[in-house]
């Protein structure tokens, strides 16, 4: 406006009619100008409030779908309860933000009280659980990629009863399965444990698959009774592990299994157990425990304190080159052949009180540190040829017919061997090595 008043001139009547001109046009530009910019934010708003209205609808559509499938899990009829599964997996696929409420939603379902003992193998409630669990294992396992697994923080299936599960290459967050019931087969082969897992006090009543699982966190299978197999074989079990008081009426297997701190304390495993090449980082428990079958400890590796106290086998007990840090047998009992042939005994090992009631064989074992065969009784066979002791008393107490026999040569690379005795030879007698002078 300033630059068109510069142009006028006095006196000059067309010059001015120009300016006025000119005015004009400039007035009407603003305000052409100002109603556009004011059309543009009535348009910014209404698009706004328009967004607004929308998510608010949407997110009450949401809320009236996910109601509905919830309501349709109470319906009487097995169908209606099948579709309100398959709706929720629906909301939880187009909505990422849902996927948690909707695997609680399902576990909540499968929490449910169900009485499968008196239902019949085709009863409709089975087939709709079973559907529920193919939810979980579907939408669970990392191999469909990271766009269709489902990310959550817990799984929560507490006293469930769940049938045929399978998790089996699952990733899973907090699950706990206390005191839940599974029915057939529980697949959990190659399924990672995110955090902690708890499996206390649950009821396998068919076959457990833990083949290649891994466990990052501690593990309860506290009081947990295994009616079929159990398969551990190749897990990795990383953090605190407690079996204690838990039954496997069909054996174990535990073969090339790593685990950390585990606590097998008072197991009653009826059956085979096969912990063939197992690893053991930290402490291990097997105290009271009672083998009624083989128990394989073939090539197993304790690298801490192993407690055996008052455990009990039944049948064979094999640690063919086993290899022990400190070991502790005391008050075990042997009821059948024990093996510890090749085994290797880096530190401490304790056989005090220990019963043997058949055949034990240490032949070519290596104790690196004292060991305790104090008040033991072998009333079987013993064998000890080519075992080497790096400390020994001369008066040590050995089983079965045998004495130490001084070591020769270097003094930091002797050991001692043993000599079986000649029964119409005086008598060693056994005293204690650990006993008070």
């Amino acid at each position: 406006m300033a630059e068109i008043e510069s142009l006028s001139t006095a006196g000059d009547a067309q010059a001015d009619l120009e300016i006025a001109k000119m005015r004009l046009d400039t007035v009407r530009a603003t305000l052409t100008v100002a109603a556009g910019i004011g059309a543009a934010s009535a348009l910014v708003l209404s698009f706004r409030r328009q967004q607004h209205d929308e998510f608010h609808s949407t997110q009450q559509r949401i809320t009236e779908l996910r109601m509905q499938a919830v309501e349709q899990l109470s319906s009487s009829d097995h169908t209606i309860r099948r579709g309100g599964l398959y709706n929720l997996e629906r909301l939880g696929e187009q909505h990422e933000e849902l996927r948690q409420l909707v695997l609680d939603e399902i576990c909540s379902y499968l929490r449910r009280p169900f009485a499968p003992d008196g239902a019949s193998s085709n009863d409709p409630e089975r087939e709709v659980r079973a559907f529920a669990m193919e939810i979980l294992g579907r939408r669970l396992k990392l191999k469909l990629g990271p766009r269709n697994y489902w990310r959550h923080t817990r799984l929560d299936l507490e006293n469930a009863v769940l049938i045929s599960p399978d998790f089996s290459e699952c990733r899973l967050q907090n699950a706990d399965f206390t005191g839940a019931r599974i029915l057939g087969y529980a697949f959990f082969q190659g399924t990672s444990f995110e955090n902690r897992a708890w499996f206390d006090h649950v009821r396998f009543e068919g076959p457990a698959e833990f083949q290649r699982t891994k466990f990052y966190g501690a593990v309860d299978f506290e009081e947990t009774v295994f009616s079929g197999s159990a398969d551990f074989s190749r897990a990795m079990l990383l953090g605190p592990v407690s079996f204690e008081r838990a039954r496997f009426a069909e054996g174990i297997g535990w073969a090339r299994t790593q685990c950390s701190q585990i606590r097998f304390t008072e197991v009653l495993v009826e059956g085979d157990a096969n912990f063939e090449g197992a690893v053991f980082i930290f402490r291990t428990d097997f105290a009271r425990s009672v083998f009624t079958g083989r128990a394989d400890f073939e090539l197993a590796k304790f690298a801490e304190l192993a407690l055996f106290t008052e455990a009990e086998f039944g049948d064979s007990a094999n640690f063919t080159d086993a290899d022990f840090d400190w070991v502790v047998f005391e008050r075990a009992t042997f009821r059948a052949d024990a093996a510890f042939d090749q085994a290797v005994f880096r530190g401490l090992a304790v056989f005090r009180e220990t019963v043997c009631t058949a055949g034990a064989s240490f032949r070519e074992a290596y104790f690196n540190d004292a060991v305790d065969f104090a008040r033991s009784a072998f009333l079987g066979d013993v064998l000890l040829s080519g075992a080497l002791f790096r400390k020994m008393l001369f008066d040590q107490s050995l089983p079965g017919n045998y004495r130490p026999v001084a070591p020769r040569g270097n003094r930091e690379l002797r050991y001692w061997t043993v000599k079986e005795l000649d029964l119409s030879e005086p008598s060693v007698p056994h005293l204690d090595p650990w006993a008070e002078p």
